[in-house]
C-alpha cells in the first residue's frame, strides 16, 4: 500500500543511508531501493527492537537541531560560497510516497492499536527516524545482513543453487532465517563456525582472528582428509541424501573452516563504520568518497582506537545474539533429520 509522508530532505536521505551501510558490511554487496529500505527498518522495528519502541516513541527520535542555526555565526562566509542554498534546500519539507508491503502494514496497523491516538502519518516517520539515526541499531542490522550471508555461504541449499541470495534478501527484509533445508551432514560445520565466531570476544581477539584468515595446519589435515573421500565418494557410517553431490558437501566443509575469519574482516569494517557514526553523532553520507574521508578524520587523524575498542562490546553483543538465533535454527534440524 502507497502512504505518503512528509520528509526534509536531510531526513529522508538518513532514511535511506542504510542501503549503503549494508554494502559496506557485506560480502556480496546487494543494492536496496528505496521500498526495500523502509520495509526492511519497519520490521526490525518490530519484530527484533519491539521492547525498544516504548522509548523511541517517548524520545520521538533524536532530536536534530537545524544546521543553519549550528553554522550561523559563519553566515556571512557561507552566504558568499553558497553552503546555505544547499542547507535550506536539506531542510525543506517533501512529500514522499511509502510503498509498504503487506508485512509491513500489518505491523502498522499493530502498532495503531499500541499507539492509539498517534496518526499513521506520526507512526511511520518515528519509527523510520528512530531507527535510521541510532547507531547501535544501524550497527545491528548490518551485522544481521552480514551474518545471513556467512551462514548461507556454508549453505548445501546455497552451495547447490537451491537457494542464492536474492531469495535470502527478501527474507532479511521481513527478518526471517532463510529457509534453507539442514541436512545432518553439515551441522558440524554450523557448529564449528557459531563456536569460533563466539570466541571473538575482544577487539584483540578480532584483529586476531581477522589476520589468521581461519587455515592452520590442523585444519588443513582435515580438509584434505575430508576432501579426498567426498572426491570419491566415500563416506563411513554416513548416509548421504541422494539430492546432496559429494563435492557440495566437501565445499561447505572447506567454506565453515574459513567462514570465521571471513567474518572477522567485515567486523573491522562494521567496527570502524559504527565508530564513526557514534563520534560525529549524525548519519555518514552513503557510499561516497566523503564516507571515507570521515571515517579516516575520526579513526586516524583523531587517533579513535580507544573507540573502536571500547565499541566493540556493542559489536559482539550483536554478533553473539543474531549468532544465537541462527544456532537456535540450525539446531532445530538435530531431530527432525
Amino acid at each position: 500500500m502507497k502512504r505518503s509522508i512528509r520528509f526534509t530532505k536531510y531526513e529522508y536521505d538518513n532514511i535511506l543511508k542504510l542501503s549503503g551501510y549494508l554494502k559496506i558490511g557485506s560480502f556480496s554487496p546487494q543494492k536496496f531501493d528505496d521500498t526495500e529500505v523502509i520495509n526492511t527498518i519497519i520490521n526490525y522495528a518490530w519484530k527484533k527492537k519491539k521492547f525498544d519502541l516504548d522509548i523511541i516513541f517517548q524520545n520521538r527520535y533524536e532530536s536534530i537541531e537545524s544546521i543553519s542555526k549550528a553554522l550561523s555565526m559563519f553566515d556571512n562566509l557561507f552566504n558568499k560560497i553558497g553552503v546555505f542554498d544547499y542547507i535550506k534546500d536539506k531542510e525543506k519539507n517533501q512529500n514522499k510516497t511509502l510503498i509498504l508491503s503487506d508485512e509491513s502494514e500489518k505491523i502498522i496497523n499493530e502498532l495503531m492499536e499500541k499507539y492509539n491516538g498517534k496518526s499513521i502519518t506520526e507512526i511511520i516517520k518515528v519509527i523510520l527516524l528512530g531507527i535510521s539515526m541510532n547507531p547501535d541499531y544501524i550497527m545491528d542490522i548490518i551485522i544481521r545482513f552480514l551474518l545471513m550471508q556467512s551462514f548461507l555461504f556454508i549453505s548445501i541449499d546455497r552451495i547447490s543453487e537451491k537457494y542464492d541470495y536474492t531469495k535470502a534478501k527478501n527474507d532479511f527484509i521481513n527478518m526471517n532465517i532463510p529457509k534453507i533445508d539442514i541436512k545432518k551432514q553439515e551441522i558440524d560445520n554450523y557448529n564449528y563456525a557459531f563456536q569460533k565466531i563466539k570466541e571473538i570476544k575482544s577487539f584483540n581477539d578480532l584483529l586476531s582472528t581477522a589476520k589468521n584468515f581461519g587455515i592452520n595446519e590442523n585444519n588443513l589435515n582435515e580438509l584434505i582428509s575430508y576432501g579426498l573421500p567426498s572426491m570419491l565418494g566415500i563416506y563411513e557410517n554416513d548416509t548421504i541424501p541422494k539430492s546432496v553431490k559429494p563435492m557440495d558437501l566437501a565445499a561447505a566443509k572447506f567454506f565453515s573452516k574459513s567462514l570465521p575469519a571471513m567474518i572477522a574482516i567485515k567486523l573491522v569494517t562494521i567496527n570502524a563504520l559504527y565508530t564513526a557514526l557514534k563520534e560525529t553523532k549524525i548519519a555518514i553520507p552513503g557510499v561516497y568518497a566523503t564516507t571515507y574521508d570521515k571515517i579516516m578524520a575520526v579513526l586516524l587523524i583523531e587517533n579513535k582506537m580507544d573507540s573502536l575498542i571500547g565499541n566493540y562490546g556493542s559489536i559482539y553483543k550483536s554478533v553473539f545474539n543474531n549468532t544465537r538465533e541462527w544456532e537456535d535454527y540450525i539446531n532445530s534440524f538435530k531431530n527432525a533429520t
